[in-house]
């Protein structure tokens, strides 16, 4: 179980986008997932399964860097709705990271 907890504990903190509308990119992380408005994210999109040569297994999906956006203000229960601050408009499932 400590490995378990470990190893969710090394990965990046992440949300998704659930849904884009016009200019406005809804999160599925808001005020309850302690997420501030004003917050900078790099909104990554999911490439090429990446898998073990050995087992077959998969080991996760390469990443490509779309653009950065930012929150500006709380929807629902925990969502948040973020402006598009560079590159190209996400779409439903892409990942937003904090960035640095």
């Amino acid at each position: 179980m400590n490995n378990i907890v470990a190893q969710v504990e090394k990965k990046p903190w992440s949300c998704r986008v659930a849904d884009v509308d016009g200019q406005n990119i809804y999160l599925n992380a808001g005020n309850e997932s302690g997420m501030p408005i004003g917050q900078k994210l790099i909104v990554l999109r999911s490439g090429k399964v990446i898998k073990d040569p050995a087992t077959g297994l998969e080991l996760g999906t390469s990443e490509d860097k779309i653009g950065e956006m930012k929150v500006v203000r709380y929807f629902g229960e925990d969502g948040s709705v973020a402006q598009l601050t560079s590159g190209s408009l996400p779409s439903a499932g892409d990942v937003g990271r904090l960035a640095e």
